[in-house]
């Protein structure tokens, strides 16, 4: 499956610049649409499915889930300081 690529791959750090045109809306809407593409991609796969790699080998599809999800949390955890800092509201 042929996936796009998001950013320009000239620029190691252009994941992390915003352009006027990333608002809220937007951004949401990009990671709905990659969790279409995730979807897509998997679609007939099992956990021990290796997924290929062109560079630092096959994991399975199992290692690459759990490896989004520590991802995604850990954002979060960093999103949710951010939060603190602008309304000095703590959370549990």
């Amino acid at each position: 499956m042929d996936v796009p690529l998001l950013w320009d791959s000239e620029d190691e750090c252009a994941e992390f610049r915003l352009s006027p045109a990333d608002t809220p809306e937007a951004v949401l809407s990009a990671y709905q649409a990659e969790w279409v593409r995730s979807e897509e991609a998997l679609a007939g796969l099992g956990p021990d499915d290796l997924a290929l790699r062109e560079v630092g080998g096959d994991r399975t599809v199992r290692w690459i889930l759990a490896h989004v999800v520590q991802e995604t949390a850990r954002h979060v955890g960093h999103l949710d300081v951010l939060r603190e800092f602008a309304d000095g509201l703590v959370g549990e």
